[in-house]
């Protein structure tokens, strides 16, 4: 048997036959095969949505008003969680003051599910990762239809926004709705050319920086991750690191990979902004179009860099790091060199 239906009395119909009250053959392990359980505007009650969650180990679907209240009860209070087999819950209603949200391999998940995520008033983390993904062309999840309603409506008052997902974004757009982030991190992401629309609808470049222009002023931790060698459409393209980097002058932490739009001069243009005056830990991974000259261009005795880690960057010699060490004993600074 696959599914299962709860009648309004409380009556469960397990392999054929009813069961009352509706949780005793949950209970005694009737059924472990059932995958589908559907509890809409029943009399069980909470107690009885965790007896199924313990005791059917390959139920995928689960339907009942308090799914969302048993789950978070289970994980603060048993000593051991089952392993669930849930790709799919039916929940009326989110508790109002739910503050962070991590959301792994969505699958099922659609624009209309993330935007009745709205209603989560005191939103502050949202995480989004999805590894497992397969064909791209037939994603559920977009940015206009429903990622960006979603940050429009709460974006305001995230802090942490972690999105690791084979869909186009629009960084223009995530600054424009969530001013006050503290830490981004984009992954497996396809990056337009363009930032945003001009007055007359028509898409448009990003134009260099204005002193009166919107710049991240909260934003502290940033990570990037070129994910090109899967999918070219994932490359970071160069002017829109330029962008993103030239609009964030409070990082305290940068971690670049994979990014070959990474190069020195690239890096002399944001430090004609601003010159990362906060930066304590600088990362960069595979990033093989960056030189000793752009790493110098940190490391600076009116810098606050305590670390700096360089992953397999071809044009960074092992004679540069040798260097950068030497002249952080001279200078007496606390700085560690990171080299692999």
């Amino acid at each position: 048997m696959t599914e299962c239906h709860v009648t309004d009395n409380g009556i469960v119909w397990l392999c054929g036959g009813p069961t009352d009250p509706a949780h005793e053959g949950l209970m005694y392990g009737q059924c472990k095969s059932l995958e589908r359980l559907l509890m809409d505007n029943t009399s069980v009650t909470l107690k009885g949505v965790q007896i199924a969650l313990r005791n059917l180990p390959r139920l995928s679907i689960l339907e009942h008003d308090q799914v969302f209240e048993a789950l978070v009860d289970m994980h603060k209070n048993d000593a051991i969680l089952p392993k669930y087999g849930l790709i799919k819950l039916k929940i009326r209603s989110l508790c109002p003051s739910l503050n962070r949200l991590s959301i792994n391999e969505p699958e099922g998940v659609t624009d209309s599910n993330l935007l009745g995520l709205s209603a989560l008033e005191s939103l502050s983390e949202l995480k989004l990762s999805d590894e497992l993904f397969s064909d791209l062309n037939q994603y559920p999840i977009t940015f206009n239809g429903g990622l960006a309603p979603l940050l429009k409506a709460r974006g305001s008052s995230l802090t942490v926004l972690k999105l690791d997902l084979p869909i186009a974004i629009n960084l223009e757009t995530i600054m424009g709705y969530c001013p006050n982030l503290e830490r981004l991190s984009l992954s497996s992401c396809r990056y337009s050319l363009y930032t945003g629309l001009d007055e007359s609808g028509m898409t448009s470049r990003p134009s260099k920086l204005k002193k009166t222009d919107f710049v991240w002023e909260h934003l502290k931790k940033l990570k990037l991750s070129d994910d090109s060698d899967l999918d070219e459409e994932c490359a970071i393209p160069r002017e829109v690191l330029l962008f993103v980097l030239s609009r964030s002058p409070s990082l305290k932490h940068l971690e670049i990979s994979d990014c070959d739009s990474l190069d020195d001069d690239l890096l002399q243009q944001v430090f004609l902004y601003h010159q990362f005056i906060s930066l304590e830990c600088l990362s960069f991974s595979r990033c093989n179009n960056v030189t000793k000259d752009g790493i110098n261009l940190f490391v600076d005795e009116l810098n606050l860099l305590k670390e700096l880690s360089l992953d397999n960057c071809k044009l960074v010699l092992k004679a540069n790091i040798i260097d950068w060490r030497k002249k952080a004993k001279t200078n007496g600074w606390d700085f560690r060199v990171r080299h692999e």
